[in-house]
Order: C-alpha cells, then structure tokens, then sequence
C-alpha cells in the first residue's frame, strides 16, 4: 500500500474522510479536490482514501497538503487484500467525523470503511451522473446501482449534482427525503473572457477574426456522440464562414469514426481536430458557441458551465441538467437528432455581433451567479455542518 497519511494537522475542527475509487482526471474526482482543497485552507482536517492512485488529482491533492491512503498506485500489482486491511486502520486511525463516499463505488468502499470503524459515522454518498445511459454499462456497475437502490436508507444525504439525476435515481427507488442537489461550481477567474487569447489562439489555428467558430471539448466516446455535430453541419445551411475546433482524448486526425465525416465537410467548413488539450480555459476564448452533444449519461456538464464563464454560449442536446445551467442564454434541441441540431447552428451562425456579446453577457453572469466555485463550496461546507450536528 502507498501511504501519505503520516500526519494529519491539529484542529478543533472537523474530521471528513473521502472515499473514492480512483483519481484520475474527471468530474467527480476534480470536484473533490475543490472540496476537499478548501476544507484543508478552513482547518478542517481531511483524508482521500482510494483504491487506485497515481491519477492526475492526486498530484494537485498532495500539492495542496491533503493526506492520501491507497491501495495501489494505478495498475500497478499489488496483493489487494492486505492493501485494503492496511487502507481500513488508517482511516480508523483518522477517526472521520463524516465520511463521503464519491460514485457508485466509492460508495460502497465507504460503507465498508464507516461499518469498519465499530462506531456510527454518518454516511454521505454523492452521485455525479444521470443513470438514463446505464443499460450500456457494465453488467457489475449496473449491479451495483441496483444494490445501493435498496441500501440508499442508510445514508445519511444523497448528494447529486442535478435535478435529472435525483430523479433518474429516486426512480430507482433511492431514499427521496434525504437527498440534496449541489450543482458542480467553476472557477470564474480562470474560465473568464480575454480577448487577447481569443486573438492568439485564431491566428495559432489559422482561424480568420469574422470567422464562427464552433467549440466541442469532450474525450471521444460513445455517449459524447461527436459524429452528431458533423452531421449536423453537413446538413446546416450556413450564411457565414463556419469553422469546427473539435478537442479531447482520441480526437484527432487518426480517429476513423471521424474522419469520414471531416472529408465530406472539406467543401461547406473547415474542422479542426486538436487532440487532448490542457489548456481548455484559454482555448474556449477562441470560441464563438460551445456545441454539447452527448446522447446521455450526463449530470451537470461542466464544460457548459465553463464556456458560459468564458462568455461562450451554448448548443446542447437535453441531457442532464443542461436546459437549467444555459438557460436562456443559448440552445437546446433533442438527443440523436442532427437536423434539429442544424437548425441551431444555423441559428447561431446568423447573430449579428450584438446578438453574441448579449448572449456572451448573460452566459457568464449566470454562471457567476448561480454555479461559481465558492458557491459549491460554501454548499458542501454547510452540509457537512448540518450532517456532524444532527
């Protein structure tokens, strides 16, 4: 077992164990650190347990001073059983005040923790997704949602990121009373409007300054449906440049799955295919709209919210709570139907310069009044309040 849990920092305050699977680079993953990063800066004393490290976000965890415990580092070998044994005594050494456990695994890892320690802990289990995409899940996933169905009372608060997945789960019969929805929060700094970046990005990407761009940024996969947003432009009628900046894991020039649909584009637009990019807040600035087009799956799409605070408006298939983050400020038209996603892009394409710094405007102010970093936080600091005082 790979331990950094040697020391934890001495406070009056709160003990909070998170208990996650692993922590590679996701939403979920990149909202704990959030969480548990500003707890630390407040005096809280924290501790991350997982079974799998050697992800993206333990490198900003251990930055940030947050004790880690794992099993294992990635895939490395390791003999699971005494890595768990070994996981279990640190984390009743910590001796949690409240334990949290993140998606469907972490949940269960963290009941097994909290029913370790021989003393009742509170329970707190956090969803991040929709559950409308689950028949394409693995059968041992789906099994488990299944389980926690029936376990769900036993927590303490059911946190979900949406209003979609609360109900997508309570359908399947999780506890209704004692659920909470914490919307994801974005860092409104960062995503923030600079028309010096827009102006170096366009001309890095060769992209002309009255050109419409349309953004996608997602890894490739089969829920994130990117073929949708080209069949959509090949159908669109477009009465301006157009340009498509595509970005993600695995969407690049030697993606088969699209580069058909790139060769019959070459007449009407220009498609730009960038690959993994780690510079997502500076390259949403050379954006005109943020273009969403997963079938589902989706909870609270962050990459909406954060093109919003970039002064982005967005099209979005309705998925998750996608109609709630945009709002008025953009688009929203069915999964799986590119003509009416067409229909859209036409749209957008058409707005006079006014129409976008409008829409830009109120993108950004909705986000910074509604989904902004501090507010998650502030959020989950008052239920850990509420759940140690009940």
């Amino acid at each position: 077992m790979s331990s950094e849990a040697s020391s934890f920092p001495t406070s009056q305050h709160r003990s909070i164990l998170h208990v996650i699977t692993g922590l590679e680079v996701g939403g979920a993953e990149t909202v704990l650190a959030h969480v548990a990063r500003a707890s630390m800066e407040s005096g809280q004393r924290i501790l991350v347990a997982a079974i799998r490290g050697g992800g993206g976000i333990d490198d900003r965890l251990r930055a940030a001073g947050v004790p880690l415990v794992y099993v294992q580092r990635g895939s490395a070998p390791a003999d699971s059983r005494v890595g768990f044994l070994q996981l279990l005594r640190e984390c009743a050494r910590f001796s949690p005040d409240v334990i949290v456990g993140w998606m469907y695994h972490g949940v269960v890892l963290a009941e097994v923790v909290g029913r370790s320690l021989g003393r009742s802990v509170p329970v707190v289990w956090n969803f991040r997704c929709t559950i409308d995409d689950s028949p394409n899940w693995p059968l041992p996933t789906r099994a488990i949602i299944r389980m926690l169905g029936y376990w769900s009372g036993r927590a303490r608060k059911l946190i979900y990121n949406s209003e979609a997945g609360r109900q997508q789960h309570e359908q399947y019969g999780y506890a209704c009373p004692r659920s909470i929805v914490i919307g994801n929060g974005v860092d409104t700094n960062r995503f923030a409007p600079d028309p010096q970046t827009r102006a170096l990005l366009r001309a890095e990407l060769g992209i002309g300054r009255d050109t419409v761009v349309f953004g996608h940024v997602a890894r490739f996969h089969r829920m994130k449906a990117h073929p949708l947003l080209l069949e959509a432009a090949e159908l669109a009628n477009f009465s301006r440049e157009v340009c498509i900046v595509m970005a993600g894991k695995d969407v690049d020039a030697s993606n088969a799955a699209l580069a058909e649909h790139v060769e019959r584009l070459k007449r009407k637009c220009r498609v730009v295919l960038l690959g993994p990019r780690s510079d997502v807040h500076r390259l949403m600035n050379a954006f005109d709209v943020l273009c969403l087009t997963s079938s589902g799956g989706e909870g609270f799409p962050n990459v909406l919210a954060e093109a919003m605070s970039s002064g982005v408006p967005c099209i979005s298939t309705d998925v998750g709570d996608a109609a709630r983050i945009i709002g008025t400020t953009g688009s929203v038209v069915p999964p799986d139907d590119p003509r009416a996603f067409a229909v859209a892009l036409e749209r957008a394409a058409s707005w006079s310069s006014e129409e976008r710094h409008a829409r830009a405007s109120a993108a950004r102010t909705l986000v910074v009044e509604k989904f902004s970093l501090q507010q998650m936080i502030s959020a989950y600091d008052e239920l850990f309040t509420c759940v140690t005082r009940e």
